[in-house]
């Protein structure tokens, strides 16, 4: 028997068995338990998550890695954990998990006990139902003591987070030692960080003055004060957003505030949101005050006459960016990024010849400053749009490889529909088998032989009989129709090429969506160069589907005379 192994330890280690306090210890007697049994074992089919809660699935690299495994390797016929927990601490999930396991071929072991996990018959399912909710129990119950501990912790004013801009995190130990002789962290402080905490008094002292966020953060730029820590991958540098954090942030003011938020839902799912204010605990420590209230009281009150001022001009409408389920109008942003420092591409509006058009910017230059970014190159919107769609017409989606992708689109209906004819012609062979088999235990039993075993014997084949008819069902509900697909890949191919280029030029919707499917994870990048002919960008990325898409759009000098030059 070929088996994989799946190992998982939560964040939460409180009251969680000891070996199942470390994935390595896991892998490891699962590899035991595969070498007592005598089955074959594979690193390459080893699969662990360390650090991620029981009632997370999506979000488990490990764990969607073994789901992929075993759709692409029908070969594996076991897989070992240390028990059902391991799988996920959230009922309904792990009981559907197990479902697809069984459905695949895939026998589940929990090697702590012995035994095979099965909900099958209704006693597994009752047996599998008490220990999920078990499982589901515990997760509560250690959800439950890291709320009371982080609550301990933040009424006493320690840190229950990360670091924040303007502090020093500092440990402070106990005296107790841990099995090195070392003494044990007993809980973390604040520290006021001096040469942050100047910046921040500048902040405030530039919003009273009247200063926007963006000219806030190109100035802190330009000067060169230090930043707050950035996302990965991305320059450490101020921006409009981390000033505004700054400026409505209470603990500048001295006083520190807990539980704004909730981490996940109830079926425990990392998903933060708001917690309503009543809930919110609030400490006055005038030790990590780094603001007065005056200059508080400064700041907010000129964030409160510029926001009537811009309400009043703008009739009383919010305008910005939209919310975060909805998706861009324009088509490009989101999906390509400044080839100079990583950061996003946005629609700026911009005055030439006395009219307004819309241009493709690096967000950074122009809310981040020339330090920030040195590429200030704006394209034409509408002229960009139209040369990566070109590219994408004629690398991407040309005829020889819209072909090959509806083939293989059909193909995959022929294998589905071979597959369905197949187990249902073994299901009937079975079935019939069995049948078979049953007329010679009635006429066993007829001619008079051991009537006890020859009545059991035909109890278990009416049984698998039952079993098997179900399956049957099953199989015959999924709907199948033997269709021409010859002729389905030639009107495929055909709606293809006549409706593509009107949904990618007519319909923005549609075309982002084709184009984060080309694209994948990866933004495009726009690349600032200087050539005989002038400032222009140039693009440069890889389609999913393996073509390469290569491009450049010339950037502004003005409106007019835009010509895009392709790369040869």
């Amino acid at each position: 028997m070929i088996a994989a192994i799946y190992a998982r330890k939560s964040t939460e280690q409180i009251g969680v068995a000891e070996d199942a306090k470390s994935v390595m210890r896991q892998i490891e007697g699962a590899k035991l338990y595969a070498a007592k049994k005598g089955w074959a074992l594979d690193d390459s089919l080893v699969f662990a998550d360390d650090g991620f809660s029981g009632a997370e699935f999506e979000r488990r690299p490990g764990f969607q890695r073994l789901k992929e495994t075993l759709k692409r390797r029908s070969h594996i016929q076991a897989l070992i954990v240390l028990d059902e927990s391991r799988l996920g601490r959230e009922s309904v999930e792990t009981a559907h998990i197990l479902k697809q396991f069984s459905l695949a071929g895939v026998r589940v072991f929990a090697y702590r006990e012995d035994r095979e996990i099965l909900i099958e018959t209704l006693l597994d399912k009752m047996r599998f139902a008490f220990s999920g909710l078990m499982d589901e129990g515990e997760r509560d119950r250690a959800q439950k003591r890291t709320y009371d501990a982080m609550l301990k912790k933040a009424s006493l004013g320690h840190v229950c987070g990360g670091r924040c801009y303007g502090y020093d995190n500092v440990e402070i130990v106990s005296s107790v030692l841990d099995a090195y002789g070392r003494p044990k962290r007993d809980h973390v402080e604040r520290k006021i960080n001096e040469q942050q905490a100047d910046v921040v008094r500048q902040i405030f002292r530039l919003c009273a003055a009247g200063k926007g966020m963006v000219s806030i953060a190109k100035q802190l730029n330009d000067e060169g004060k230090p930043a707050p820590r950035n996302s990965q991958g991305r320059q450490i540098s101020w921006s409009p957003s981390s000033v505004r954090s700054v400026l409505f942030r209470p603990l500048y003011r001295g006083i520190v505030t807990w539980n704004q938020t909730k981490k996940r839902n109830t079926w425990g799912i990392q998903q933060q949101r708001k917690r309503p204010e009543k809930d919110w605990l609030k400490i006055s420590m005038p030790a990590l005050q780094i603001v007065s209230e005056a200059e508080w009281k400064a700041a907010h009150d000129r964030l409160t006459a510029t926001r009537a001022v811009y309400l009043r001009g703008t009739k009383g409408e919010l305008w910005g960016r939209p919310a975060s389920t909805l998706d861009s109008k324009y088509l490009l942003t989101g999906l390509v990024k400044c080839g100079a420092c990583g950061g996003s591409l946005y629609v700026k509006s911009s005055s030439r010849k006395g009219e307004r058009a819309l241009f493709y910017g690096c967000m950074t230059f122009h809310l981040r400053g020339r330090t920030a970014c040195a590429n200030s190159l704006l394209t034409p919107m509408d002229r960009a749009n139209e040369e990566v769609l070109s590219v994408l017409e004629h690398d991407v989606l040309h005829p020889n490889v819209t072909k090959t992708v509806v083939r293989k689109a059909v193909d995959k209906f022929r294998a589905s529909e071979r597959e369905w004819k197949e187990r249902r012609e073994v299901l009937h062979k079975q079935i019939s088998s069995i049948d078979m088999e049953l007329g010679r235990l009635v006429a066993a039993i007829s001619s008079g032989g051991d009537i006890p075993a020859l009545v059991a014997a035909v109890k278990i084949a009416n049984d698998r009989r039952t079993a098997l008819s179900q399956d049957l069902a099953e199989v015959d509900s999924q709907q199948h129709s033997d269709a021409d697909y010859d002729q389905l890949e030639k009107e495929l191919q055909a709606y293809f090429e006549a409706s593509w280029k009107t949904i990618l030029t007519r319909q923005v919707g549609q075309t982002r969506q084709i184009l984060r499917k080309l694209l994948g994870p990866d933004r495009l990048p726009f690349i600032p160069m200087t050539n005989e002919r002038g400032s222009q960008y140039e693009f440069k990325g890889t389609a999913l589907i393996g073509r390469l898409v290569v491009g450049r759009a010339k950037a502004l000098v003005s409106p007019t005379g835009f010509e895009p030059v392709l790369l040869p």
